[in-house]
């Protein structure tokens, strides 16, 4: 978005907030109380509308969409949304395999490379072990 843009969706959202803050002041929502609920509603935005593929969006790329921090997304989404704790732990799994090509010496070369696998093979020496 260029300067223009930005001011103007500026000027339109300080217009559209007025009386939004007006009535939140009236009520007792406090701006720490608005905080966190304005953050939730830019996960939940980012996590259904911008989805690539049909596929969720990662924390990550939700983070750089909102500008919310990663460790908000994740407990943001992990209050909301249940098949989100399927798509972190394939994550978590993949870290963890990739984590142990890297560091376990059974599966590096003589320099400290970790080595090409292949798919299946010799029990111990192939990817299908490694996994």
């Amino acid at each position: 978005m260029n300067g223009k843009d930005s001011s103007s969706i500026t000027r339109v959202l300080r217009g559209l907030l007025r009386p939004l803050v007006r009535l939140m002041i009236a009520r007792g929502v406090t701006a720490p109380s608005f905080y966190r609920l304005l953050k939730s509603v830019y996960v939940e935005v980012a996590h259904r509308d911008f989805r690539i593929d049909d596929a969720p969006p990662t924390d990550s790329r939700i983070s750089l969409l909102t500008g919310v921090h990663r460790r908000d997304v994740r407990a943001i989404l992990s209050d909301t949304d249940d098949s989100w704790q399927t798509a972190r732990s394939k994550t978590v799994t993949f870290a963890t395999v990739l984590g142990q090509w890297i560091a376990r010496p059974d599966y590096q070369n003589a320099d400290g490379t970790p080595k090409i696998l292949p798919r299946t093979g010799r029990p111990g020496d192939d990817f299908e072990s490694l996994v």
